[in-house]
């Protein structure tokens, strides 16, 4: 004899080790994401130091510079989610048994995870846009 709770949780045991399995790798693969991101826009900011420097020369605010960054990483971060989308519609029947309370379909989750992602990419490009604001004209000039 066994309290109610004991069976109840031996038949959501399965049920709930793969949702905790596909929530550590949906974390792992959103942290992957965000530290991609944030390599790609520091190399072309790398890459672009010259032409930033240069900008920044000729009268170019600084504001213009971080604008020019941050839109860039979000360019990009929209085109991953977009296509994120387009894959997640193709696979969701997939998935279907898997998903408890939530329609394979349903819209808000999709607006909300898609919100989720830019967010995680805005703050990804942040660091490369202050950087390349911040960066001293005459310096990297000199160097150059």
């Amino acid at each position: 004899m066994h309290p109610l709770e004991y069976y109840v949780s031996q038949a959501v045991a399965p049920a709930r080790f793969q949702t905790l399995l596909l929530t550590s790798f949906a974390g792992i693969a959103l942290l992957l994401a965000a530290v991609g991101l944030y390599g790609v826009l520091s190399y072309a900011v790398q890459q672009r130091a010259l032409e930033i420097a240069l900008r920044l020369a000729v009268g170019a605010q600084r504001g213009d510079v971080l604008r020019m960054i941050l839109k860039r990483g979000m360019i990009l971060a929209s085109i991953g989610v977009v296509a994120g989308l387009a894959i997640s519609f193709a696979v969701t029947r997939f998935i279907a048994t898997l998903l408890y309370g939530v329609k394979p379909s349903d819209a808000l989750t999709y607006c909300e995870m898609s919100l989720v992602l830019l967010a995680v990419a805005f703050v990804a490009s942040v660091a490369p846009a202050y950087r390349a604001a911040k960066t001293d004209p005459m310096t990297t000039l000199r160097t150059q």
